[in-house]
């Protein structure tokens, strides 16, 4: 991963505690996403959390959503999709082959039904909390041949970009530092936006000049 690659933007989905903060967490952590002043100020806070009792989550629910979250991602647009498996370790059978064809099964049934091609989605078994199959590949599920996640991410195709288009940015949130300047977050969606252009907001109809674009806080 040492050439500079383009910006994706990447949606992650699942039910509650089904491991998404920590499988992402820790993909993020190991390739130096995090700042270090962070990463100290959450050991100085599980510090403090080591002198009181808590509780952790165990396993996962028998409710969970994946039906749902399978269709709102159709729906809003994603076309490319990575299924991973979590709690490999926690199977019944602890990476169970025949748990993980099952599962296999069932989500690929119901994707079908929502519009997806199965035979195009990757499906990951991997333990987050085990790291298996994030980065590197586990002898823990040696019966699985695919890529890792990490792998499967640093192969989606590159989506097509409608710069030929009108502007279409939709506005996510804002902020304000100092109190006088007005920074919006966004994405564009189609076309192009560059400092110097006059843009407007609606509603309700805001015409203001782009003074500079940022992204991961280096300007473009």
């Amino acid at each position: 991963m040492g050439k500079e690659k383009i910006h994706i933007n990447i949606m992650v989905i699942g039910h509650i505690d089904s491991g998404k903060s920590a499988t992402i967490g820790y993909l993020i952590y190991k390739l130096g996403g995090i700042d270090k002043r962070v990463i100290e100020r959450f050991k100085k806070e599980t510090a403090e959390m080591d002198k009181r009792p808590f509780n952790f989550e165990a396993g996962s629910p028998k409710d969970g959503q994946t039906h749902e979250h399978a269709l709102l991602g159709f729906t809003l647009g994603v076309k490319q999709m990575i299924f991973f498996y979590n709690k490999m370790d926690a199977t019944t059978l602890k990476y169970s082959k025949a748990r993980y064809d099952e599962i296999v099964k069932e989500v690929s049934s119901y994707l079908k039904k929502v519009g997806y091609n199965p035979k195009k989605i990757l499906f990951i078994p991997i333990s987050s909390f085990e790291r298996d199959n994030i980065i590197e590949i586990s002898t823990n599920l040696d019966w699985y041949k695919g890529p890792t996640l990490l792998e499967a991410l640093d192969h989606i195709n590159e989506p097509k970009r409608l710069s030929d288009k009108p502007l279409h940015l939709p506005l996510q949130d804002f902020y304000k530092i100092g109190g006088i300047e007005t920074i919006p977050a966004s994405s564009v969606e189609t076309g192009v936006i560059k400092p110097g252009m006059v843009v407007t907001f609606g509603p309700p109809s805001l015409t203001t000049e782009v003074k500079y674009v940022e992204m991961n806080h280096e300007a473009l």
